[in-house]
């Protein structure tokens, strides 16, 4: 095998090992939030006034497995450079990296919910 060929093959390995680990977080997301998600027991609730439209979720009320789960969609989809290229923008190089960074979540749920809808 020429040196070539071995540098192409590493470098697709370490594409699709990245993939892969976008997909495993995606499908650790997912189970997080399905356990998370069960509707609680209460009585209904008389109907409200109609109020004015939310304003863009705090970072505070996004929880990063929407964040991990949705980059890892897109990734899963065939956008995994766009979403590294949306990570490195933010200057972070992995998800792992992103939940330390709370305040980037709304930010960045914003711009990769676009990617792909051209």
């Amino acid at each position: 095998m020429k040196k070539n060929d071995t540098d192409a093959l590493v470098a697709g390995l370490k594409k699709i090992s990245e993939g892969f680990a976008l997909v495993a977080d995606a499908i650790a997301g997912a189970e997080v939030v399905k356990e998370k998600t069960a509707p609680p027991k209460t009585e209904p609730k008389a109907k409200a006034a109609p109020t004015q439209p939310k304003a863009e979720k705090t970072a505070e009320e996004i929880p990063f497995q929407k964040v991990r789960g949705t980059l890892s969609s897109k990734a899963a989809q065939g956008h995994g450079p766009e979403v590294k290229a949306l990570l490195h923008k933010y200057n972070v190089s992995c998800l792992t990296e992103l939940e330390g960074h709370p305040e980037l979540f709304a930010a960045i749920i914003k711009e990769a919910e676009v990617i792909g809808d051209a």
